[in-house]
């Protein structure tokens, strides 16, 4: 329902649970990855599905306490332009975990919902 809700619904999505900004980017090689965080802690990694972007977890971000969330819009979603030719989940991992080198995060709990879930397999396989 909540990917639903983000695609069709999205300022009804944001006036019921909450502002979204994704006011941090991370550049490199002319790739742009666009994240939000929420909180302070450990870190959680939520890895969005096919058609949705971070903001599909605000609501559990929300919620958790002692965590620092990272809630990235995965290249060609959100707000995040698309990748520069066709991409290959193994390339997603590889620019997710280039985003999270350059965050400083060397270890890192993930949530994963969909295509978000392939992506998290293949950064534990590469990472």
């Amino acid at each position: 329902m909540f990917p639903i809700l983000c695609q069709l619904f999205p300022v009804f999505y944001l006036r019921f649970f909450g502002t979204y900004n994704a006011g941090f980017a991370y550049n490199r090689k002319a790739v742009t990855m666009y994240y939000t965080t929420v909180g302070e802690g450990r870190d959680i990694l939520f890895l969005h599905g096919w058609g949705c972007d971070g903001s599909v977890f605000l609501p559990v971000a929300n919620r958790l306490s002692g965590y620092r969330s990272i809630l990235p819009d995965l290249n060609g979603f959100g707000k995040t332009p698309p990748p520069p030719c066709a991409w290959d989940v193994r390339n997603y991992a590889e620019e997710t975990a280039e985003m999270l080198r350059g965050m400083g995060v060397n270890k890192t709990l993930v949530v994963a919902h969909s295509f978000g879930a392939r992506v998290a397999l293949a950064l534990a396989a590469l990472y």
